[in-house]
């Protein structure tokens, strides 16, 4: 990994339980939902949000790097024990692209593997964060905030990953979509013993889950998140938030400028 630091020193004071290896738009968030209601501690996509400041962001982009483009050396179990902290559950992206790594850090850590059908899958990226990412006024706006440009840099490392270097909004990335998606699952399979992993797909519900974690089924009913309409609502949100911000910076920099103007002219009709 780069030299880039945590600021907060490693804490990984928990025993890594799981380990969700599915891709994104496969269930992961409700899988999140449901392992938080089973008393569990699970770091995803939000938590790099959430713990900006602490430098999440970068500590990611530096890791896929490393892994993918031969920039620094490999993530170790120290990298992700301090990004990690006192979660016990890691989930969803960018942790699929850590396999390997990840194993060897927690390896008696269950494995999940998130599936659903192929077109099915595809089709919500389409709907959902390839809509995004083939925005050209979404990618503009994010310059208007460090941590969204960082936060639309790591969604480009994912999904360019995921579609080989495509465009994946694309037609002509599906594709290599689809065979990332059947050889990345593949691969889980082969790299992880039955006895700890479990194949779980949307509507599933509480009783695999519960089985293979050996806990009780709660009464309350299976959560599910971020499904297509609360994605493209939160990323709307966040869409304008940023042109607002644009629009303020953009306001500041034509006021300075006007300043530069008048006083300039002052200057000239003095001399």
């Amino acid at each position: 990994m780069s030299e880039y630091q945590n600021p907060i020193p490693p804490r990984h004071t928990k025993e890594m339980k799981a380990l969700v290896l599915g891709l994104p738009r496969t269930g992961t968030s409700s899988l999140c939902s449901a392992l938080t209601i089973l008393g569990l501690k699970t770091y995803n996509y939000y938590e790099i949000f959430r713990n900006q400041e602490q430098g999440h962001f970068q500590q990611w982009l530096s890791a896929i790097d490393a892994k993918y483009r031969g920039d620094g050396a490999p993530p170790t179990k120290e990298d992700f024990d301090r990004i990690v902290g006192d979660f016990n559950v890691l989930a969803g992206s960018p942790c699929w692209m850590f396999v390997d790594e990840l194993l060897a850090a927690y390896p008696d850590a269950k494995v999940i593997l998130s599936t659903r059908p192929p077109e099915a899958w595809l089709q919500s990226l389409r709907q959902t964060v390839f809509a995004l990412l083939g925005s050209r006024t979404w990618g503009v706006a994010s310059l208007a905030d460090r941590f969204a440009a960082l936060h639309w840099r790591l969604l480009h490392r994912i999904y360019f990953t995921l579609s080989q270097g495509e465009e994946p909004w694309r037609a002509c990335a599906e594709r290599p979509l689809l065979q990332s998606y059947h050889a990345h699952n593949e691969y889980v399979r082969r790299r992880v013993p039955r006895s700890r992993l479990l194949e779980y797909r949307p509507g599933d519900g509480w009783g695999p889950l519960c089985a293979f974690l050996g806990v009780e089924v709660p009464k309350r009913p299976f959560p599910h998140t971020n499904g297509r309409t609360s994605f493209v609502e939160t990323e709307r949100a966040r869409y304008w938030s940023l042109w607002r911000k644009m629009g303020v910076v953009l306001a500041k920099g034509l006021l300075v400028v006007g300043l530069v103007v008048v006083l300039a002219r002052i200057a000239f009709s003095l001399v």
